[in-house]
């Protein structure tokens, strides 16, 4: 009886809000040459209200898995769920609807608003487009309250909606391009290096209001960038790919503090002092990897990172490292030899080089 109980009382498993299993995206090669596998095998949950984070080096990836995620791209294979419904099968009228929940915030402010509208236009586009506001004189009225009220929600004043997208900094801009993202009450917001165009300022304040919309609208962020130090002040958890692979994933402080993975580790030893004071890194030891990421039409055997890895032995050239616990429970990492700091990483690295002559 007591044990019916405790089993009566147990919490049941939160269902993630966006789940991605096994997903790959290939590209036909140039010229006839080998296709090109930009997203192999990614695994990961996004659980609601939930900010994960996607980080890697260009080229690694990241944003041909957000365009997966959000459909603009088919996935070659794999499945991806959101809310409990495959997406990858999905008809377009129920994708439409679909996508009423899920948004994205592109890049380059400069580029993803069209210069020809005017901010109202711009964002109540999606409103007309999903025939959420009446026709005629009561449906204008209507778009223009909600206008009014997503751009003092982002930090604008409504006034500013008879305006073009040149008369805005590209920090205004890109808050104009958050109003578009806001104005179906998305669930899902990807975010796909939205601060990586603009001044460190202007980031600040960028950063600052997606964190403060994402609590005052239980918002669930996917936020990509190459940059660790903008990755810790938004993330609640990071996964770190390379090469199209998710290679560690962890919550954000045991990332920084407790990094496994020799790619994460040369990652966190170039950023800046300041960003990583409260870590446990001794004396900002700097991992300075070899060459250059390899082809992803030309992949290595194994594991795609033993190329440039100190830590890299025969058995790396034999077989993929599966994403392994590694610690801290949620903590994942894909290799066969982690070492427990980046001072250790630099060690190896130093011991395996020739002494200079």
């Amino acid at each position: 009886m007591v044990t019916t109980e405790l089993a009566l009382d147990a919490p049941s498993p939160v269902q993630p809000l966006l789940s991605l299993q096994h997903v790959s995206k290939q590209f036909p090669g140039r010229s006839g040459g080998a296709p090109v596998l930009a997203v192999d095998d990614v695994s990961l949950d996004v659980a609601p209200g939930e900010v994960l984070g996607l980080v890697g080096e260009s080229g690694c990836g990241k944003t041909t898995l957000t365009r997966v995620i959000m459909q603009l791209l088919d996935a070659s294979a794999g499945s991806i769920s959101f809310d409990g419904k495959e997406l990858t099968d999905m008809s377009r009228r129920d994708l439409l609807a679909v996508r009423r929940e899920m948004q994205i915030v592109l890049q380059d402010p400069y580029a993803s608003l069209n210069p020809r509208m005017r901010v109202h236009d711009i964002v109540a586009e999606p409103l007309h487009t999903h025939h959420l506001v009446p026709k005629g004189r009561k449906g204008r009225a209507a778009a223009r309250e909600t206008v009014s009220s997503l751009l003092e929600s982002v930090g604008l004043d409504p006034a500013v909606q008879d305006r073009y997208p040149h008369e805005f900094s590209g920090g205004q801009r890109q808050r104009i391009g958050i109003a578009r993202a806001l104005a179906l009450e998305p669930r899902l917001v990807v975010c796909d290096e939205p601060v990586s165009a603009l001044d460190v300022s202007v980031q600040a304040q960028i950063l600052k209001l997606l964190r403060t919309l994402q609590t005052e609208r239980g918002l669930s962020y996917v936020f990509v960038s190459h940059d660790l130090s903008v990755m810790r002040q938004v993330a609640d958890r990071i996964a770190v790919m390379y090469l199209g692979q998710i290679v560690e994933i962890a919550e954000t402080e045991e990332l920084f503090h407790h990094p496994r993975h020799p790619y994460t580790q040369a990652l966190l030893s170039a950023v800046p002092l300041a960003a990583t004071a409260a870590t446990d890194t001794p004396a900002r030891t700097r991992v300075v990897l070899a060459g250059d990421p390899p082809s992803p039409a030309n992949p290595p055997s194994g594991c795609r990172f033993r190329t440039r890895c100190p830590l890299a032995r025969e058995a790396c050239a034999e077989e993929r490292p599966p994403l392994m616990q590694q610690g801290a429970p949620g903590h994942e990492a894909a290799c066969f030899f982690p070492v427990d700091s980046i001072a250790e990483l630099a060690a190896e690295q130093a011991r395996r080089q020739p002494s200079a002559v």
